[in-house]
């Protein structure tokens, strides 16, 4: 759970979640703001008796979209960095697209 100070936690809780960030928001505003919606889900499953079930469907949910932001924001922002500087996983690319292509059957292979 993040710690921040409970002036700021009044703010975000009354706050609607659209209006929550603005430019003087940092990393654990965002943090509290999601272990405060996993608390509130945690809350409305069977009379506030959560189940390891809710517990799965809330991994499920952070897992979810930690891959979606990474697929559409990290992965794109590391191949703009990539094509800027020095690549150190240069060679290891080179080596990769060569063994990749041995996974490959090769009727299935468009060379």
């Amino acid at each position: 759970m993040p710690y921040i100070q409970p002036d700021r936690a009044k703010v975000l809780d009354e706050t609607p979640l659209a209006e929550v960030f603005d430019a003087d928001s940092v990393g654990g505003d965002l943090n509290y703001s999601i272990c405060k919606l996993i608390a509130r889900f945690m809350e409305t499953r069977n009379d506030g008796r959560p189940r390891y079930r809710h517990a799965e469907d809330v991994m499920g949910a952070l897992n979810g979209s930690t891959g979606e932001f990474m697929r559409r924001f990290v992965f794109p922002y590391e191949d703009l960095a990539i094509e800027k500087g020095a690549d150190p996983f240069a060679l290891l690319a080179s080596y990769a697209k060569g063994w990749r292509k041995d996974l490959i059957p090769k009727e299935d292979r468009s060379e």
